[in-house]
């Protein structure tokens, strides 16, 4: 077991409040052993503890033995460090303008509220078809679907 941090244990037990205008949005207890396996399929996952879900199904997870947050970009096929430390998690994806520009696609997400309308939270934003089979990152690719089956299929494609 890859336990969390008590920042974000503590975070998710009060109801796991979504940050980011939504943009990232927390995995509910009920369903992290089912993302889990989910990821599992996936060439990239690492075993680590996912505890939240971007708007376009990216992945955040934890790894305790480094002290240090990945976030799998299934999509684009990457997965990487993007944080160290347990302390600072929401301060910096709150309010760090560079990280956000390097990791989020915070504009298209505004435009796809704006053009789809809000996230239901079971929901997130899909390429159709998906960039790895021939799809675009852009607002004219882009749908409402449930997370956990689109997560099923960008981790069969990773």
């Amino acid at each position: 077991m890859n336990p969390l941090p008590k920042e974000i244990q503590d975070h998710i037990q009060q109801g796991g409040q979504d940050i980011l205008d939504g943009y990232v949005r927390f995995i509910p207890q009920r369903d992290i052993a089912a993302v889990r396996e989910i990821l599992e399929a996936s060439a990239l996952w690492k075993g680590f503890a996912p505890f939240a879900i971007t708007a376009f199904a990216d992945v955040f997870a934890w790894d305790a033995e480094s002290e240090s947050f990945w976030l799998y970009r299934l999509v684009d096929g990457t997965a990487h460090v993007v944080l160290s430390g347990p302390k600072y998690f929401f301060m910096t994806v709150k309010y760090d303008d560079e990280l956000q520009d390097a990791l989020f696609d915070l504009s298209l997400y505004r435009e796809a509220r704006k053009k789809l309308g809000v996230l239901q939270p079971d929901e997130c934003y899909i390429f159709e078809p998906v960039p790895a089979l021939g799809g675009s990152k852009d607002m004219k690719s882009l749908n409402k679907g449930l997370t956990l089956p689109y997560l099923g299929i960008l981790c069969s494609l990773t």
